[in-house]
C-alpha cells in the first residue's frame, strides 16, 4: 500500500531522482495556520472576493467550496490552491493550504 510509495520515493531521492517535495506534476507547497476566530470568519476571508483581494494581492478564482470546510482556487500562475479549515474550538480555527504544481522547489 502507502508504505511502498514511501521507499520508491525514498529511493528516487537518495539516487538524485527527485527533489525534496517534488512530485510526479512538479513541486508542491503546503503550509497551516491557526488563528483566534471562528471557522466560519476564516472560511469567509478566503471565500468572499472582496476580503481575500484586501489582503491577498495575486489573481485567484474559485474552482470549488464546501462552506466552511474547502476551498479550491485556480491561481494566476497556472498552479492550484487547495485550502482545508477545520474549527479548534469555538473561537479558534486551522487553515491547511497547498499548492501545485509549482515549476521548481
Amino acid at each position: 500500500g502507502w508504505w511502498a510509495q514511501s521507499v520508491t520515493v525514498g529511493v528516487e531521492r537518495a539516487r538524485g531522482l527527485r527533489a525534496e517535495h517534488e512530485r510526479p506534476s512538479g513541486f508542491s507547497l503546503s503550509a497551516t495556520k491557526t488563528v483566534h476566530v471562528p471557522v466560519e470568519r476564516l472560511y469567509k476571508a478566503f471565500a468572499d472576493s472582496r476580503q481575500r483581494n484586501d489582503w491577498l494581492a495575486h489573481g485567484s478564482r474559485v474552482r470549488s467550496s464546501t462552506a466552511p470546510r474547502t476551498i479550491n482556487f485556480d491561481w494566476g500562475d497556472g498552479s492550484r490552491i487547495a485550502a482545508r479549515f477545520t474549527a479548534q474550538g469555538p473561537a479558534k480555527s486551522q487553515v491547511a493550504l497547498q499548492q501545485n504544481p509549482l515549476p521548481d522547489a
